[in-house]
């Protein structure tokens, strides 16, 4: 039974709160390019020169541009 109504009298509803949030989260948007660190090996033709693309701790080299979207609801 829902408290305050009674047996015969209306049931009281709990305020009920909801709420929707939207984000948008952008990470290299204008497609700069981030170079590895340059390669330190002197004997190397290729000392001083940056032969790869830097990657993140939770992306590879492949994904040097992201565009994250996200939905919370909650109550």
């Amino acid at each position: 039974m829902g408290s305050g109504g009674g047996m015969f009298g209306r049931p009281t509803i709990p305020n009920r709160r909801f709420n929707l949030t939207f984000s948008v989260s952008a990470r290299n948007i204008f497609n700069n390019v981030n170079y590895a660190a340059p390669v330190g090996v002197l004997s190397s033709p290729y000392f001083g020169r940056a032969e790869a693309l830097s990657g993140g701790f939770f992306s590879s080299n492949a994904a040097n541009r992201r565009i994250d979207l996200q939905v919370r609801f909650s109550f």
